[in-house]
C-alpha cells in the first residue's frame, strides 16, 4: 500500500509538472468516455434493462400473421383470446389489451386522453402492485359493470398533482362516470407493442367494456394485443410450437376466417425483444461507433506517453541501474495512465449527463423506453470499467516500450536527443495506421447516413405541407351516438373555419398522413379488369370530406372530388389514387368504373383519380389508397383536421380551438401541429441516427487530428540530429519537407486502405438504415476518401514546414 501511495503521489506531481501535455490527454479521455457512456446509457435503457414486470423474461406477446398476404404481424382477435385460454397449456395466463382515445371533461379545459382498455388479469400477470388503490377486479371486466379506471403515475401527476384522494372520486370519460380505483406505480410502463399503439397512456379501463359486443364477436375484428406469462418450466420455443398447433386447430375450425391459401400462423416472442427489435440495429451500430472513438483517444492517449516516455529515458535508465525492477517501472507507468483515465473519466461523466439530456430531447417518441436513458450505478461501473480498459489500452505499450531501453546508452549525454529505436518507431507507426484506419470507417458511416437523410428530405410526400395546420378531434360516442349526428357536426365545424380570415381550405380525414395511423382492407375490380379472377389488392382506407383534397393539394388526375350531393342515402361512390387505378386498369380508362370492398357487397362508383401520396412516412413507399365521403363512411369517431391558410399556420391555432369550442365547449382540441412538424417527425429515427453518428465522427476527427499533428511534430523533434546531418550533407530543405510529408502520408495511405476494407466489410451491417444509398456507394467512400486525406496532408504539412527551418549548426551543436 505504502508503495502504491508513493507511486500516485509521484504520479500528481507528473500532472501539475506537464500540465499542456494532462490537459490534452485528459480532454481526450474525457471526449471518449463521455461518449461511449451516453450511447451505452441509451443501450441499457433499451436493449439491457428489464422490463418493470416480475420475472420479466417469461412474459411473451402473441402476434399473428398471413403470410401470403404479404402483411406484417397483425393484431388480434377477441374470440382468439378466448381460445387461447381455452386450448394452451404452456402458459400461465393471457391477457388483452386495446387502444382508444377518451375525451375527459368536467374540472378544467377539456382534455383527450390515450387509454388502454386492459384485461382484469393484466396487473397480476405482469406482478405489479398499484402504488395507490388496487387493480380490476373480475366483475369490473364484464360487459355493462360499473366503470372503472386505473390512472398512470405521468397522468395523475400532471393533472392531479399527486392527490392522494383521487382514488375513490369520479371522472368524466366520454359523458359516462369513471371510478378511479388505482394509480400506477411511478416506473411502471407498457413500450409500445405496435407503431400505433399509444407511446404515452394516460389511463386504463376494463378490457370488455372498451370493446363493443359487434367487435368481441367477429375474427375479423383485429384490435387486441396479447401479452402472456410462461408457465414455469416452460420454454419460448415450447410455446412457440403450441402457438403453431393452435394456428392449425383454428384453420380447420374456422376456414373462413382462416382460408388454407392465406399462409395464416401465430408467433410466440418474448416481450422485451419484440418491442426493441426495430431499434436494436441502430443502437448497436452506434454503440460500436462509440467504442471506435474509444480506441482513437487510447491511441492518442498512447502516442503521448509514448513522447513522455522518450523524454524520460534517461530517468527510467537511472531507475533501473539503481535496482529498480522493470516491474516497478510499468506499475509506476500504469499507476499515471490510471490517474490520467480517472480525471478524464470524471469529466466525461459530467459530459454524459449532458449527452443524455440531448439525446433524450433529440430522439423521436416512438423508440420504446429511450426516456429513461440516465447515469445509475450500473452506468458508473461500466464508466469505470471502461476507464481501466482505456488506462491498460493506453499505458501497456508505452509500458512496455520504457522498459527496453539499453541502460549504458541512455546514460550517455547525447542519448537525450538520439533518434528512439526501431520498435518504437514501428509501434507509433501502427498507432498511426490504426488510428486513421477506424476514423475513416465513422466517415464514411456518417456519410452513407447523411446521404440517407438528404434522400429523405427530397423524396416527394405527394401533397402540399407548407402553411397546413392540422389536429385532431374524438367526438364522443355518448354526444354523438348516430353517424348523422358526427357527420352533422364535421360540417358544421367545416363551415366555421372556412369562413376564418386566413383560412383558404379546409378538410377533414379519418387517418391524418404522417400520422403513423393506417387502416386498410382489401379490395377487388366490378367488371372488366385484367386483375379479375385474382386475389383482392389490399389499400389504405381513408375517410375524408370534400375539400379535403384542396387543403393538402393533393392533385386531381381524372373525375372529379367529392360534393355535397355525395350523401349518406346517395349512391356508394369512392375517389382511389392512381397507383390502384394503374394496377385494376392498366389502359388508364378509370372514372365510371366500379370496386368492390371485400367487407361489403355493394359495389362503389370510382367518380376521381388523385395522386398518390404518401401515409406513413417518408422512408415508406406510398400506399395504395380508397378513398370515400365521411358521410358515406361516418363510422371513425376521431377525425383529423387539416387547415390550409394564407400565412403562418400557427398564429391561427388559437382562433381554430376557439372555433371548435363555440360548437361544443367540452369538445378536445389534440395534436395542433404544423404539417411540416409532422413530415419532419417521420424521420426523426434517421435524423437521430445521423446526428450521434456525425458527433462520434466529429469527435473521432478532431482527435486523429491532433493526435497525428503530435505524432509528425514529436517526429520532427526526435529527427532533429539526423535533419541537422542530412541538411550538412546537402539536402535542402525542400527534400527534409518531402522526406517528413512523404512519410506521414504514406502511414495515411496504408491506413485509408485498411479503413476502406473494414469500411466494405461494416457498412453492410447498416444496410437496413439507409435509404436512396448503397452501403458502398462509391461516391460517398472516394469523397470521404479524399477529405481524411486532405485533412492528413493538413495536419503532417505545418509539423514538416517546421523540419525545413532546422539549423544544420545548431542540430549538430546540440549533441
Amino acid at each position: 500500500m505504502k508503495t502504491m501511495w508513493q507511486d500516485l503521489r509521484y504520479g500528481i506531481r507528473l500532472i501539475f509538472k506537464s500540465p499542456a501535455f494532462t490537459v490534452a490527454a485528459v480532454l481526450a479521455i474525457g471526449l471518449s468516455i463521455g461518449t461511449v457512456t451516453t450511447i451505452f446509457s441509451a443501450v441499457n435503457a433499451v436493449l439491457l434493462r428489464p422490463l418493470p414486470y416480475a420475472d420479466p423474461e417469461q412474459v411473451m406477446i402473441i402476434w399473428a400473421r398471413f403470410e401470403a398476404r404479404g402483411t406484417d404481424d397483425t393484431w388480434l382477435s377477441t374470440p382468439e383470446v378466448r381460445d387461447f385460454r381455452e386450448q394452451a397449456t404452456r402458459f400461465a395466463g393471457f391477457a388483452a389489451l386495446t387502444d382508444l382515445t377518451l375525451n375527459l371533461t368536467g374540472e378544467g379545459e377539456p382534455e383527450q386522453l390515450q387509454v388502454v382498455g386492459a384485461s382484469e388479469n393484466l396487473f397480476p400477470l405482469l406482478g405489479v402492485r398499484m402504488a395507490q388503490g388496487r387493480a380490476f377486479v373480475a366483475e369490473e371486466d364484464q360487459e355493462g359493470a360499473g366503470k372503472a379506471t386505473i390512472l398512470s403515475h405521468g397522468f395523475w401527476q400532471r393533472r392531479f398533482g399527486g392527490d392522494r384522494g383521487v382514488v375513490g372520486k369520479s371522472l368524466t370519460l366520454d359523458g359516462s362516470p369513471y371510478t378511479v380505483v388505482g394509480i400506477l406505480p411511478a416506473d411502471f410502463n407498457i413500450p409500445p407493442p405496435s407503431s400505433v399503439f399509444p407511446g404515452r397512456i394516460d389511463l386504463y379501463v376494463p378490457f370488455n367494456g372498451a370493446v363493443s359486443k359487434n367487435v368481441a364477436q367477429s375474427r375479423d375484428a383485429r384490435n387486441v394485443h396479447v401479452l402472456a406469462r410462461l408457465k414455469p418450466g416452460s420454454t419460448a420455443e415450447q410455446a412457440q410450437a403450441e402457438m403453431s398447433t393452435i394456428a392449425t386447430r383454428l384453420q380447420q375450425a374456422y376456414p373462413e376466417a382462416y382460408p388454407a391459401n392465406s399462409g395464416w400462423r401465430l408467433t410466440a416472442t418474448p416481450f422485451h425483444e419484440y418491442i426493441v427489435r426495430e431499434s436494436r440495429q441502430a443502437l448497436l451500430i452506434l454503440l460500436g461507433a462509440g467504442i471506435f472513438v474509444m480506441l482513437i483517444s487510447c491511441i492518442n492517449i498512447a502516442n503521448l506517453l509514448l513522447a513522455r516516455a522518450v523524454a524520460r529515458e534517461k530517468e527510467f535508465a537511472v531507475r533501473l541501474s539503481l535496482g529498480a525492477s522493470q516491474f516497478k517501472v510499468v506499475r509506476q507507468l500504469l499507476t499515471e495512465s490510471l490517474l490520467l483515465a480517472f480525471i478524464g473519466g470524471v469529466l466525461g461523466v459530467v459530459l454524459a449527463f449532458w449527452g443524455i439530456g440531448a439525446l433524450v430531447s433529440l430522439s423521436p417518441g416512438d423508440i420504446p423506453r429511450l426516456g429513461d436513458t440516465r447515469i445509475d450505478g450500473w452506468m458508473l461501473a461500466f464508466t469505470g470499467l471502461v476507464l481501466v480498459v482505456t488506462a491498460l489500452l493506453s499505458g501497456l505499450a508505452p509500458a512496455w516500450q520504457s522498459t527496453r531501453i539499453d541502460v549504458g546508452q541512455s546514460l550517455k549525454d547525447s542519448a537525450r536527443s538520439s533518434t528512439s529505436g526501431g520498435a518504437r518507431h514501428r509501434l507509433r507507426a501502427a498507432l498511426m495506421v490504426g488510428q486513421v484506419a477506424l476514423v475513416l470507417v465513422l466517415l464514411i458511416g456518417m456519410g452513407l447516413l447523411i446521404k440517407t437523410f438528404l434522400s429523405l428530405q427530397n423524396e416527394r410526400t405527394g401533397f402540399a405541407q407548407d402553411n397546413v395546420l392540422t389536429m385532431r378531434l374524438l367526438l364522443s360516442q355518448t354526444y354523438y351516438a348516430k353517424a348523422a349526428d358526427r357527420a352533422n357536426f364535421i360540417q358544421r365545424l367545416t363551415t366555421q373555419l372556412e369562413e376564418t380570415p386566413g383560412v383558404l381550405a379546409v378538410g377533414a380525414v379519418s387517418h391524418l398522413p404522417m400520422s403513423g395511423a393506417v387502416f386498410g382492407s382489401r379490395f377487388e375490380a366490378v367488371g372488366d379488369s385484367p386483375r379479375q379472377g385474382e386475389p383482392p389488392l389490399p389499400a389504405d382506407l381513408r375517410g375524408v370530406t370534400p375539400g379535403y383534397f384542396k387543403a393538402l393539394g393533393i392533385p386531381m388526375i381524372q373525375g372529379r372530388t367529392f360534393a355535397a350531393t355525395d350523401k349518406a342515402d346517395a349512391p356508394p361512390v369512392a375517389v382511389i389514387d392512381e397507383t390502384l387505378a394503374k394496377r385494376f386498369w392498366p389502359d388508364g380508362n378509370v372514372v365510371g368504373r366500379q370496386i368492390k370492398w371485400i367487407r361489403s357487397e355493394t359495389p362503389l362508383e370510382v367518380v376521381g383519380v388523385v395522386g398518390a401520396i404518401k401515409h406513413v412516412g417518408l422512408a415508406d413507399p406510398a400506399r395504395e389508397t380508397v378513398y370515400f365521403p365521411y358521410t358515406q363512411y361516418p363510422r371513425s369517431p376521431s377525425m383529423s383536421f387539416a387547415v390550409r391558410t394564407s400565412s403562418d399556420p400557427l398564429a391561427l391555432a388559437g382562433t381554430i380551438r376557439s372555433r371548435v369550442w363555440a360548437l361544443d365547449p367540452n369538445q378536445p382540441v389534440s395534436d395542433i401541429h404544423p404539417m411540416p412538424e409532422l413530415v419532419w417527425k417521420s424521420i426523426a429515427r434517421q435524423r437521430l441516427n445521423m446526428v450521434l453518428l456525425s458527433i462520434f465522427a466529429a469527435v473521432a476527427l478532431v482527435l486523429a487530428v491532433v493526435g497525428i499533428y503530435g505524432i509528425v511534430s514529436y517526429v520532427v523533434v526526435q529527427r532533429n540530429r539526423e535533419i541537422g546531418i542530412r541538411m550538412a550533407l546537402g539536402a535542402s530543405p525542400y527534400n527534409i519537407f518531402r522526406l517528413i510529408l512523404g512519410q506521414a502520408l504514406v502511414l495515411a495511405l496504408i491506413g485509408v486502405g485498411l479503413g476502406l476494407l473494414l469500411s466494405v466489410a461494416l457498412t453492410r451491417l447498416m444496410a437496413g438504415l439507409l435509404f436512396g444509398v448503397n452501403a458502398t456507394d462509391p461516391l460517398t467512400f472516394i469523397t470521404l476518401t479524399l477529405f481524411l486525406m486532405a485533412i492528413i496532408f493538413v495536419a503532417s504539412f505545418f509539423p514538416a514546414r517546421r523540419a525545413m527551418q532546422v539549423s544544420p549548426v545548431v542540430a549538430i551543436a546540440e549533441e
